[in-house]
């Protein structure tokens, strides 16, 4: 005989905040299903397009870049138990002179 619990007691779902990397964090550990976000400073008018060496571990589904008043960051999910390489590489030219000088930058994740 199954028992339901009052509504009460059931637990609303549990949002976890992205983990946050920068040129001076570049590793990491996340839990499979959270959110890992590249920031990078303001591309524009260029872009961030990140790679995970290991999509079946750490995918990747935002790039980073200016959307007219506002700016968004790479970023990805952890969805499997493992060590994954992103690297994110700037493409186009920035005004930014602190962000036309890292072109590349390579980060660590473990997700588990």
């Amino acid at each position: 005989m199954s028992r339901s619990l009052p509504a009460a007691h059931v637990l609303p779902p549990t949002m976890l905040p992205p983990t946050m990397l920068d040129r001076s964090t570049t590793s990491a550990t996340v839990k499979v299903g959270a959110t890992a976000v590249f920031d990078l400073g303001d591309p524009s008018p260029g872009t961030f397009v990140a790679t995970s060496d290991d999509p079946g571990v750490f995918t990747i589904t935002s790039t980073g870049g200016s959307q007219g008043t506002y700016t968004t960051n790479a970023g990805g999910k952890g969805v499997a138990a493992g060590t994954a390489r992103v690297t994110v590489r700037l493409e186009g030219t920035p005004s930014d002179a602190a962000v036309a000088g890292t072109p590349e930058t390579v980060f660590t994740l473990t997700v588990g």
